[in-house]
């Protein structure tokens, strides 16, 4: 059952009246209103579809509708006198940012720059430092801050001084000093660097004006604090230096750590854009609608409970809030604001439209200062940021729980990682594997192993098991071995590769076979840090190779005849001449599209689940040179088989090749008449 209301007569109406005040047509305005403005059937009403917990949007169209967009909506009874007395003592840290009405004072201003806005990043800020032990005992935990400070800061000096910036070197420091961190997108636009050539008049003053909008509010709101030092990439870290680079990029993630706070420029697409932004005020508190009782809708389980509730209010929020400004933000598609964020024990976003915190123990906006309702929506920081259940113990992937070693926890983590990481864009494409190094490095701690170009030596199975989504062109320029992920821009797929169900070793789950042996791995870091840029990177192991064509079926080509996308089977020979279909086109996966009609390609089988409904999966390799370089292959894929006659077909294959091998030159192993071959993986 629901209710139908019509907010417009047209779609033309909603402007003007958003302009007028009406705060539905506002919220729909700022929502869709460049949509809107296209929509040529002016003529149709904009109506409103309510529900039991949403209101939905659209445009009735006679014989068809066009959805816009749907809010959340909440039945929450009024407090009682008790009950708010309790609550109001909770967030005393909020109380002086009240006018005289009671009224949270930001809620009127209509900049994200105002002096009552920044009010609240100063009260989120305070209250983590005096109210949040979990906070400090989780950042003591990982990394004791000891005597360290980043090499260079901007001396920002105090708010009466506002002309006074300098760069100074932590050499000349006493001892730990405070200070943030901003993330921010460099975009196209040029802005202040750091460079040898200046590095000398930077120490003495570093000019204000010659500062971007995004640095300088970034600078107002580190004061505003009562923090005297930043930390700004461009300025400190020399520009023109590549030995430079290298040392600081290897303590990334601890400039981020170590941070007082994060100051993250969520929304600018480049320096000019600043942290502040105009918006309308209306917009920005949650809309309540008073009401008696919550409306009375039929073929809902728990209705009769719902309607035994006192007097109370509809709350109509977008729940989609922190995916459409945080989630959403240009800031986020940047591959190094990653780990900026993942490491910062406190961030301060500024959105496309107010302010979001971030710490561990609040997630808050200005349209909930006291934190975020449960049912708002936070996917990447669900799966990603440590929690802070036993702050005792370490952040999640530092600390066992019930079911998993630290080891086994701290895998599962930076499979998450990955998956969030990959599909983000860099300014340079070198920087894959450096703009996620201190993530690595804090997740080496918990695995306790070696680090091989993004796979870990304990795991290498199952971490060569990655899977590309929504690939995109390779990089010009070679920059990680083809087994690493690393050597590909796109996202990633790992889940069947991490599902508990699949590596979990509970007794419960099926028996699981590793079908490869790794007999060594390494790599050559281009620098002192084995976390990030590699020149050089190869992994020797032996198993079983079965000979199969990728036959391409269907292929899509763009203007300029290149393939996009490629509908493909895997055969593999079971004799001279004679093919067996082991895999279709949803379970056998190049990494590139498949140019030509058939590709010859060697399956190497890594993990046999073993079970019913269970899976083999492997890798499909191409010889890097068959006649100069026997045995040296490089990545082209990976491949499924489910069961059954598929499998019978592709061991049948592995049994011809082993036959033979005296024909080609392929090295191998014999033990007892049996024979794995030797392959060299670069």
């Amino acid at each position: 059952m629901e209710r139908k209301y019509i907010i417009g007569p047209d779609t033309s109406h909603i402007g003007p009246a958003a302009a007028s005040g009406c705060v539905f047509c506002t919220m729909i305005w700022k929502k869709i209103g460049f949509a809107l403005a296209m929509i040529t059937q002016h003529s149709r009403p904009v109506v409103a579809s309510v529900r039991k917990e949403s209101v939905h949007f659209f445009i009735d169209c006679i014989s068809d509708t066009i959805d816009l967009f749907t809010l959340g909506l909440t039945w929450l009874e009024n407090p009682s006198e008790e009950e708010q007395i309790r609550v109001d003592r909770t967030h005393t840290f909020l109380d002086p940012l009240r006018n005289r009405d009671g009224r949270y004072s930001f809620l009127d201003s209509t900049n994200t720059g105002g002096r009552a806005v920044l009010g609240l990043a100063k009260a989120w800020y305070q209250d983590c430092l005096e109210s949040h032990p979990a906070c400090k005992a989780l950042g003591d935990f990982e990394e004791p801050r000891a005597q360290w400070n980043p090499t260079r800061l901007l001396n920002i000096g105090t708010s009466l001084h506002k002309d006074e910036l300098r760069l100074v070197e932590s050499s000349s420091m006493a001892g730990p000093v405070q200070y943030t961190a901003l993330s921010h997108c460099w975009g196209k636009n040029h802005h202040l660097r750091l460079l040898e050539s200046n590095m000398i008049e930077f120490m003495a003053r570093v000019d204000p004006g010659t500062l971007s909008k995004t640095f300088s509010n970034a600078i107002e709101v580190t004061r505003l604090l009562g923090i005297k030092y930043i930390w700004i990439d461009s300025i400190c870290i020399i520009q023109d230096s590549r030995q430079d680079w290298e040392a600081e990029s290897a303590q990334m993630g601890r400039v981020y750590r170590h941070s007082e706070c994060c100051i993250a420029a969520t929304a600018a697409p480049d320096g000019s854009f600043g942290c502040f932004v105009e918006r309308d005020p209306r917009t920005i508190e949650p809309l309540k609608v008073p009401r008696a009782q919550p409306f009375k809708i039929e073929k809902f389980q728990d209705s009769s409970e719902s309607q035994q509730t006192g007097p109370g209010y509809y709350e109509v929020v977008n729940r989609d809030l922190w995916l459409d400004e945080i989630e959403g933000g240009a800031l986020t598609y940047r591959g190094w604001a990653f780990q900026e964020r993942i490491l910062s024990q406190r961030i301060l976003h500024f959105g496309k439209s107010q302010i979001f915190w971030e710490c561990r123990q609040r997630n808050a906006c200005e349209s909930y200062p006291a934190g975020l309702p449960v049912y708002m929506s936070m996917p990447w920081r669900e799966e990603l940021v440590p929690r802070t259940e036993r702050p005792g113990r370490g952040p999640a992937y530092l600390a066992p729980d019930d079911e998993q070693t630290p080891r086994a926890h701290a895998y599962k983590f930076w499979q998450n990682i990955l998956e969030s990481y990959a599909p983000r864009l860099l300014t340079m494409e070198d920087d894959k594997l450096p703009a996620v190094s201190g993530v690595a490095k804090y997740v080496q701690q918990a695995a306790k192993d070696q680090y091989f170009a993004g796979l870990w030596g304990s795991n290498m199975a199952r971490d060569l098991l990655w899977r590309l989504e929504n690939r995109r062109a390779p990089p010009a320029d070679w920059r990680a071995p083809t087994w690493s992920w690393a050597s590909r821009n796109g996202g990633l797929n790992l889940w069947r590769n991490y599902s508990f169900k699949a590596w979990s070793d509970m007794p419960d789950e099926p028996e699981k076979e590793e079908l490869m042996v790794v007999l060594g791995a390494s790599i050559t870091p281009t620098s002192q840090d084995t976390t990030a840029q590699v020149s050089e990177g190869h992994i020797i192991l032996h198993g079983q190779l079965a000979p199969a064509l990728i036959k391409s079926n269907k292929r899509e080509v763009d203007a300029g005849g290149a393939i996009l996308w490629s509908d493909n089977m895997l055969q593999v020979f079971v004799g001279e001449g004679k093919l067996k279909e082991v895999s279709d086109a949803f379970n056998c996966f190049p990494d590139e599209p498949v140019e030509d009609e058939e590709v010859l390609v060697y399956c190497l089988p890594v993990i046999d689940l073993g079970a019913a409904g269970m899976f083999m999966t492997g890798l499909m390799l191409k010889p890097y040179d068959e006649i100069e370089f026997p045995g040296v292959f490089y990545r082209f894929g990976i491949f499924q088989t489910f069961g059954g006659d598929r499998n019978k077909s592709f061991w049948a294959s592995t049994t011809w090749w082993q036959t033979q091998t005296d024909k080609f030159g392929q090295p191998y192993i014999e033990q007892d008449g049996f024979r794995t071959f030797l392959i060299y993986l670069v």
